[in-house]
């Protein structure tokens, strides 16, 4: 391989370093290399070793904050969390931790006795994209299977795929990818994070939270509009597919279409909303106008207003996700303008 000298300042020649190679030893603006000259006058170029500093805390078994300490820990980029007291430890902070670490991806306990524990951090550092893209198949998935339900009329299965929208543990891991991405350029280029992303990604994430949160509350139910109602679901789950596809490929015209799709959608979940509050108003009308209702005619008409409640209750999640999936579509048009 051969590559030109050129002059810089008064006194030095320079070199430069090939990119794939660069790549291979994960090796960015700013980093050192090791210079070695040998025996035959060459020069060998190597990546300068570097001792791995893992960040500690000490922390005092203190049950009313534990819980919410080793969480900060953790999310700080925390790998070793020293937790000691005088005493031995009550039941409780043994409870405290345990659960923790169930909610937390890659922590483990490494040491235990009865007055000091170790806990210690070995997720590793893995690409941000790949914890954005299962976050949002997660909410994907919750999509699927409720359109899939009022296409089938049955909502079997809906409350074992709800389970998976519980997506603390995956929020925390992407924070503390990013915080340690802010602060460590070498880390944030293993996970392919650059300048700024960390401020975008942590906007992105915080919104595909609040969605998974507000279709938690989105359940099958029995009506006579199924067909209008899977119908609109399918294009929340368009907008929110396109949203991510946009923010990756920096698509400018994507984010717009999308942003018209959604005003698009908007006005057909409004326009279901005053059908569904005008048969509601006819039912009371006639509950009220004829007071010769038999019980099965007035509970006929109960059930009725329940299904409208729970249209509107569904309609007005449709409108909070897309509220959410707007303010990515914001978040990934300026990231379109770098």
């Amino acid at each position: 391989m051969e590559r030109k000298v050129i002059k810089m300042g008064e006194s030095s020649l320079v070199v430069s370093l090939p990119k794939e190679w660069t790549k291979r030893a994960k090796i960015i603006r700013g980093n050192s290399v090791e210079i070695e000259e040998l025996a035959t006058g060459e020069l060998v170029v190597k990546p300068k070793t570097i001792e791995v500093h893992r960040k500690m805390a000490n922390l005092s078994p203190d049950t009313k904050y534990l819980g919410e300490r080793i969480r900060d820990s953790y999310i700080n980029g925390v790998d070793v969390i020293n937790i000691s007291s005088q005493e031995h430890f009550k039941p409780e902070v043994m409870r405290i931790i345990n659960k923790r670490i169930l909610d937390l991806f890659g922590l483990e306990v490494t040491e235990a006795s009865g007055k000091r524990i170790v806990i210690e951090y070995f997720g590793g550092k893995m690409p941000i994209k790949k914890l954005v893209t299962r976050f949002e198949l997660i909410i994907s998935n919750y999509l699927k299977t409720l359109i899939s339900a009022f296409k089938d009329n049955s909502g079997a299965g809906i409350d074992t795929v709800r389970k998976m929208l519980e997506t603390d543990n995956l929020y925390y891991q992407l924070l503390r990818t990013l915080v340690i991405a802010s602060t460590d350029l070498k880390a944030a280029s293993e996970m392919s994070i650059e300048n700024p992303d960390p401020v975008y990604y942590s906007l992105i994430i915080n919104n595909l939270r609040e969605i998974a949160g507000s279709i938690e509350g989105a359940d099958y139910f029995e009506t006579t509009q199924n067909k209008k109602i899977s119908y609109l679901l399918e294009e929340v789950l368009k907008c929110h597919r396109r949203t991510i596809e946009a923010w990756y490929k920096k698509d400018y015209k994507l984010t717009q279409d999308t942003k018209g799709k959604i005003r698009v959608l908007l006005n057909e979940i409004n326009s279901l909303s005053r059908e569904v509050n005008g048969i509601e108003g006819k039912a009371s009308v006639s509950q009220r106008g004829n007071i010769s209702h038999t019980r099965v005619a007035r509970v006929k008409e109960m059930i009725a207003n329940q299904e409208q409640r729970q249209i509107r209750d569904l309609l007005n999640i449709m409108r909070i996700v897309l509220g959410y999936i707007s303010s990515n579509l914001d978040v990934a048009a300026l990231r379109n303008i770098e």
